[in-house]
């Protein structure tokens, strides 16, 4: 019991406190920024032309509006009403659509909101109006009495067709010219990074396993994911399957015909048996050292011995 009561009053100082690790300034400045950095570079853009327009959002009162949706972000709206402040709210998407209203799944939020505009802007690069430059967005409202306003790019917005497209050339502005047809800016955060090294080790006294980046069945379909263009030492083939273009794919260095390695192919292409398989013992399909002998190995390859 005296666990409990401990829980709940711990539970009440952190709520009674949350006010007060931020000062009011402090916490509409991080809730600008956070949407600066979350939208700026977003596309696939789809908006609440009901709200998206420029004019004071204040119905209906107390309701949850989706003002804007991204590929990867909701921006919400709850309009102010006597016994609700207004809030506006960034929510990352989960699925393909945004979360049905209301969600406590935010990933950061501002209260005290009235009179709240939003529209999209043309003609934008960093406040400035310039003929054929890149779409920005921007937000008026109030917070705590206070007047705010914030315009920012979204460079990843594309524009009608009926706007001529200007060809980047080198020293050529991205905001003043609008981006070919496939071109995009990304933030460095959402690139994809490798989860592990480079495949492939140089120095076989480390690791004398065989990575297969493509490995192929008897019916010449690849099994799983192939990923040879990320082998540190590019790739090579070895002899499994009689397949045209070749069979399995290891990354370098293989070191093939010396013992203890795959054995070096005759071609990618070989014709010299009808059999798809490839693999057993003294193959003519792969060749090794003068002293050694071409076997099937228990992963289904040809090895020299």
């Amino acid at each position: 019991m005296s666990r409990v009561l401990f829980i709940l009053i711990l539970t009440l100082i952190t709520s009674s406190c949350e006010h007060y690790f931020y000062k009011d300034k402090e916490k509409v400045e991080n809730f600008e920024n956070f949407l600066k950095i979350k939208l700026s570079f977003e596309e696939d853009f789809k908006w609440n032309s009901s709200f998206v327009n420029g004019d004071p959002i204040s119905r209906p009162v107390g309701s949850w509006q989706n003002l804007l949706e991204s590929k990867s972000y909701c921006l919400n709206y709850r309009v102010p009403s006597p016994s609700n402040v207004g809030v506006l709210q960034v929510v990352r998407k989960k699925e393909a659509n945004c979360p049905v209203l209301p969600t406590n799944n935010e990933e950061m939020s501002l209260q005290n909101i009235n009179d709240l505009k939003v529209k999209f802007t043309t003609d934008h690069i960093k406040g400035k109006s310039i003929r054929n430059a890149v779409f920005g967005f921007k937000l008026s409202f109030e917070y705590l009495k206070e007047k705010r306003e914030l315009e920012f790019s979204l460079i990843n917005r594309m524009r009608s067709s009926e706007f001529t497209q200007a060809k980047m050339t080198k020293y050529s502005s991205s905001g003043t010219y609008r981006m070919n047809k496939g071109l995009r800016v990304t933030r460095d955060l959402d690139k994809k990074m490798r989860s592990s090294m480079w495949p492939g080790d140089w120095d076989l006294k480390e690791s004398n396993q065989i990575l297969f980046c493509e490995k192929k069945n008897k019916d010449c379909k690849i099994q799983g994911e192939s990923f040879c263009g990320e082998c540190l030492y590019g790739w090579e083939y070895v002899v499994d399957y009689n397949c045209s273009g070749g069979g399995s794919k290891v990354c370098s260095p293989v070191k093939c015909g010396q013992k203890g390695r795959p054995a070096c192919p005759r071609g990618i292409a070989w014709s010299g048996i009808d059999a798809r398989e490839l693999c057993f013992d003294d193959s003519p399909a792969g060749f090794c050292e003068s002293d050694l002998r071409v076997i099937c190995a228990e992963d289904g390859i040809l090895v020299c011995n």
